[in-house]
């Protein structure tokens, strides 16, 4: 796929995300990273938002594929993972921080392996190890990341993702695909105006724009300003006079309201605006989920038709979509 050569052109961390818990994320990693590895001369860093490539699900109890190094990788684990992997990989650097599963580490592949990848959970750790990786020489980085905790993607301005969508997502194709839509609909919102870009230490409200002063009473408004989630209870108190007016929101992943509320919010809407624009750079479709499964091309039928602008693969199936 053209999509691969993109992401190998420029450096940087790319996040993968799931639709929901168990999406596949693991799988799509593990295939960025052979695609990378032939297409770059210098190795490629491997990390997560939590845990992965452990050998089952903690909770489900079902299996997990593990996440596959290849020599040259460097990846961040925990001391005891570094111990298990033995002559398969060796320990680079110890990083200042810890999780519950014990003290982390940087290490590097020696030859081709299985490995559990821990990661930080705060959004300056996660940074911490990206910087970490790009001075070892890795110039691009595959962050394995939850979708309930994608904030941690949107961390910085331009932000490239990966999204993994479920066949758990919804009863069937059509309503998984709509649900599909509307994520695109949310990363491809237009940057803030420099205009109407509110102050920068604003805490968490919602806020009303009035001669050029934010406040958070809207009378008399002529923008408004959500930081933190935008949810229904937020929202819907308020969607009269947000449909009249400019909304500006931190970035997609703060947006919580129901396709239903987005809707009817966009409706007579001059406008939504995100502080932080994320690039979702492509996506991948699983119609194999823990709950229901849909036979050959359905899924990935109805997802490209959705939104024909964003490559699409099936990385079981190996059938692609490009934009």
């Amino acid at each position: 796929m053209r999509v691969f050569d993109a992401i190998a052109a420029l450096p940087g961390p790319l996040y993968i995300v799931g639709s929901c818990k168990n999406a596949g994320k693991t799988t799509l990693l593990n295939l960025l990273n052979a695609e990378l590895y032939a297409r770059l001369r210098t190795p490629i860093g491997l990390t997560t938002i939590g845990r992965d490539g452990e050998p089952e699900d903690v909770i489900w109890h079902h299996p997990k594929p593990p996440v596959r190094l290849l020599r040259g990788n460097y990846f961040v684990t925990t001391e005891d993972e570094m111990a298990r992997l033995g002559a398969s990989a060796f320990q680079v650097e110890m990083l200042p921080f810890s999780t519950p599963l014990g003290r982390m580490a940087i290490g590097r592949a020696a030859k081709e392996a299985t490995v559990e990848i821990i990661g930080p959970d705060t959004n300056r750790q996660v940074w911490t190890v990206v910087e970490r990786l790009q001075k070892l020489g890795c110039s691009h980085q595959l962050i394995d990341g939850a979708f309930e905790r994608r904030t941690q993607a949107a961390s910085h301005d331009g932000a490239r993702l990966a999204l993994v969508v479920s066949a758990d997502v919804a009863p069937d194709p059509g309503r998984i695909a709509r649900w599909f839509g509307y994520q695109v609909e949310l990363f491809t919102l237009p940057k803030v105006p420099v205009d109407l870009s509110p102050p920068p230490d604003l805490p968490l409200g919602l806020y009303w724009r009035r001669e050029g002063k934010w406040q958070d009473k809207p009378a008399g408004a002529d923008a408004a300003c959500a930081i933190g989630p935008l949810t229904d209870t937020v929202a819907d108190p308020h969607l009269e006079t947000l449909r009249r007016m400019p909304l500006i929101v931190e970035d997609a992943t703060k947006m919580f309201i129901t396709h239903p509320l987005w809707r009817r919010l966009k409706r007579t809407s001059p406008g939504v605006f995100v502080m932080r624009r994320l690039r979702l750079v492509m996506a991948a479709s699983n119609p194999l989920g823990l709950l229901r499964r849909f036979e050959g091309r359905e899924l990935f039928d109805a997802l490209a038709k959705i939104a024909p602008d964003v490559p699409l693969l099936d990385v079981v199936a190996n059938v692609s979509h490009e934009s």
